[in-house]
């Protein structure tokens, strides 16, 4: 069972484990408004050195901001190497 790890504007954010790797899903509508806080709390998750999984299938919009966002919470986790596809 997942559990709520930020609250954002249009989406929202959960947590599970699976498979050792840890979960990130994201539900709802994720934009400019909303996208430094995923970026801060996807951000905090992978400094806690933990393998990361974004699950962006439950998104039912993403604009550009937002993906700038998850882009660059990729880059630090690959940087880690923390990083799956």
């Amino acid at each position: 069972m997942g559990q709520k790890a930020a609250v954002m504007p249009g989406v929202e954010l959960t947590t599970s484990a699976c498979d050792g790797h840890l979960v990130v899903a994201l539900c709802g509508d994720l934009d400019v408004t909303g996208a430094a806080d995923a970026e801060a709390a996807i951000t905090a998750l992978v400094a806690g050195g933990q393998y990361l999984v974004i699950d962006m299938s439950a998104l039912g919009f993403l604009d550009c901001g937002a993906l700038g966002a998850l882009l660059r919470a990729q880059a630090l986790a690959r940087r880690g190497g923390r990083a799956r596809r």
